[in-house]
């Protein structure tokens, strides 16, 4: 028979804002540091990998991959791999 003065463990998992204000810092650098790339050196093959833009807005590249959708219309079946990452 369990005792009322028994104490029970509790684990909690603390969680925190940093990793988020942490991540928006990376993607942001990254942002800037791509549109910079792709600015300067269009035609090369290695910024084009990493990064292609059309107005600000990411096309392509592993920049593109990274990238929230832009809009409700572009959440779409055809979409759905950019949206899981």
């Amino acid at each position: 028979m369990k005792n009322l003065n028994d104490k029970y463990e509790v684990k909690l998992l603390y969680t925190s804002n940093m990793p988020i204000i942490l991540q928006s810092g990376l993607i942001s650098n990254i942002y800037a540091i791509t549109t910079l790339l792709y600015d300067k050196f269009k035609n090369n093959f290695f910024v084009e990998l990493i990064a292609t833009y059309d107005r600000g807005t990411p096309t392509g590249g592993l920049i593109f991959w990274i990238s929230r959708p832009t809009d409700f219309w572009e959440i779409t079946i055809v979409n759905f791999i950019h949206i899981l990452i």
